[in-house]
């Protein structure tokens, strides 16, 4: 009866210990604060921790991990996620890892702060209509928005492309 109760009482303390398993997370970020488009790298730190510092990830290994960048766009099931951030606005992300024992969930309220406005593309094209060959003059008229346009990048729709500010392309077909 007495050996009945060491493994009872055994298997109990074994399974709080197990129990306390979840995933200890934490993640890392590139930046947190610029104008749009923000591009943000995450890095997601996770294992699976007994009493506190034992490692036991090797034996129980994380079986999954779950991004939410909080804009409603796209999650990312990634342990390292990169994400834009188009609109101006404080986002709160959420990092969730799984193994065993369960999931824990880590979530920074305004984490990101995506400040000022991205540009807005325009351009005027001359002339816009005739016969091909058509040598047409495409000139940038984008507003800059809270930093400056560094970057241009013309798709002609002819399988040409350009990356000059304003630039000729000929059309030589209808």
């Amino acid at each position: 009866m007495r050996r009945r109760f060491y493994y009872l009482a055994m298997g109990c303390i074994l399974a709080a210990l197990l129990a306390g398993c979840k995933p200890k997370i934490s993640f890392d970020v590139s930046n947190t604060e610029g104008a749009p488009p923000l591009k943000v790298t995450f890095t997601g730190h996770c294992q699976t921790v007994l009493l506190g510092f034992i490692d036991f990830s090797a034996i129980f290994p994380i079986k999954s991990q779950l991004w939410d960048f909080g804009d409603g766009g796209d999650i990312s099931e990634d342990l390292t996620a990169t994400h834009t951030y188009n609109d101006v606005g404080k986002y709160t992300v959420t990092f969730a890892a799984t193994n065993l024992f369960g999931t824990s969930t880590l979530t920074r309220p305004d984490l990101i702060n995506v400040t000022g406005s991205g540009p807005t593309a325009l351009f005027q094209a001359s002339p816009s209509t005739g016969n091909a060959p058509l040598p047409v003059t495409f000139t940038d008229t984008s507003t800059a928005g809270s930093k400056p346009i560094t970057a241009w990048v013309w798709d002609f729709g002819d399988g040409t492309s350009s990356t000059s500010q304003s630039p000729v392309h000929t059309f030589t077909t209808t």
